[in-house]
């Protein structure tokens, strides 16, 4: 559970993307990238003399050479790191497959199986993309006439995703999480007489649309990047020095003893929020749910993009929680409060599950803001408003962004590149 609140206008807005404890990182793929790393590996302990340290019989290097040992010293760090992610993601396949055998794209051009897909008929001169967006626009009895057209057609029709969509649209936040979404549905619409829907493995469905969200879900979380934080903590910190030191400059900052004395570090546990507010609806995404249907779901999901809740009326529909916390000392210098009741949405309750966050965004009226954690672990990583980070796209006026990638994806994918590139993000972790 988290607080977060606007207040006063900088002059200035980094990009910026939160989470809840976010998945693992995408590494190789088969034997031949492992192979590839190891190559580059050697080459790398074969340029500094097989490891030699400097001063133990080899040349101390003159001009440019310092420079040019560093970066190799960087490359054998970073070839180390993209070996321990592969033991992970090694470790999720071995123990784990794709419940319905999907695997990536690149595993047909190595496997002795050919693809399965011309059995998709007309449908597959479209993108996989496309399939399943007209797959969304179906009802549950067409999706399961069309798991008996083909074997791929019944991998397409049983992508999670598109149950999901299905069941949001039917029932809005009103259902009970079951294992899988269609399970859910099912459960809904059956009860009691409804079977619970087993996967079959087909071989030759390759597709990395279908495999990434199984494979974003099912990684753990690398602790390498959790470990890394460059925004300072701070704490007995005068108004004064955040305003010099953090304010003035634009400065993100974590405080840690600025909620200690709030009622809600306490109050605010799951056992009494759902005592008192469990019947109470609250905004999840797209649609409303019950606080004990909502961490219900939150308990039992495992799902690459989870329903996160972000409730702008919070202390209207509860108001015994307003009295929880308050504005701490730093921020009571609020230009919004000038607007009066115009003033426009600026503080949320926040609760979501494992992988749940926002994507990429800039802070809408160029705010500043604050966030204050209850319970739980938060990433955050930013950027300062020059720069787009990598695999996020911004509007031609900067305003917004745009990444087709849920946070884990951007973190297998893209958050490597970050540690390499001229301007590195600021990030963190901010936990209760």
């Amino acid at each position: 559970a988290a607080i977060f609140c606007r207040t006063r206008d900088p002059p200035s807005q980094p990009f910026c993307c939160s989470s809840r404890l976010v998945a693992n990182f995408h590494e190789m793929e088969d034997s031949e990238e492992r192979d590839a790393v190891l190559r580059m590996r050697h080459s790398a302990e074969a340029e500094t003399g097989d490891g030699d340290a400097m001063g133990c019989g080899s040349k101390r290097p003159s001009g440019g050479g310092a420079q040019h040992l560093r970066q190799v010293r960087f490359r054998q760090e970073e070839q180390e790191r993209k070996e321990e992610m592969l033991r992970d993601k090694q470790s999720v396949l071995e123990h784990g497959r794709h419940p319905y055998g999907v695997q990536p794209m690149g595993n047909m051009y190595a496997s002795a199986t050919p693809s399965i897909r011309p059995g998709l008929g007309w449908f597959g001169l479209l993108g996989d993309q496309a399939v399943l967006d007209l797959l969304e626009m179906l009802d549950a009895q067409q999706l399961g006439l069309l798991t008996c057209c083909s074997r791929v057609l019944y991998v397409f029709c049983h992508h999670d995703e598109v149950w999901r969509s299905l069941v949001l649209r039917l029932f809005g936040g009103q259902f009970e999480f079951k294992r899988s979404w269609k399970d859910t549905l099912g459960y809904a619409v059956r009860k009691a007489q409804y079977i619970p829907h087993l996967p079959r493995e087909i071989a030759g469905v390759y597709s990395d649309l279908l495999f990434q969200p199984w494979l974003c879900s099912s990684m753990g979380i690398c602790h390498e990047w959790l470990e890394r934080s460059n925004i300072p903590r701070r704490s007995n910190l005068s108004v004064q020095e955040f305003i010099d030191e953090f304010e003035a400059p634009n400065r993100p900052v974590i405080i840690t003893d600025a909620m200690s004395d709030w009622p809600a570090m306490h109050k605010w546990t799951k056992e009494a929020l759902l005592s008192k507010y469990g019947a109470v609806t609250f905004a999840a995404g797209s649609v409303d749910m019950r606080l004990d249907a909502f961490c219900r779901y939150s308990d039992a999901v495992q799902e690459e993009r989870p329903l996160y809740l972000f409730d702008k009326n919070f202390t209207t529909k509860c108001p015994d929680l307003a009295e929880d916390y308050w504005i701490p000392a730093y921020f009571t210098h609020d230009l919004f409060s000038v607007l009066g009741t115009e003033r426009p949405d600026w503080r949320w309750l926040i609760i979501g599950p494992a992988r749940s966050g926002s994507a990429f965004h800039v802070d809408p009226n160029q705010t500043s803001a604050w966030n204050a954690v209850i319970t739980g672990r938060k990433k955050w990583i930013m950027w300062p408003p020059h720069y787009h980070p990598p695999g996020v796209w911004p509007s031609e006026d900067g305003s917004t962004t745009t990444s087709n990638a849920s946070i884990t994806e951007w973190f297998l994918n893209w958050y490597p590149q970050t540690q390499t590139e001229a301007v590195r993000p600021l990030e963190c972790v901010q936990e209760a």
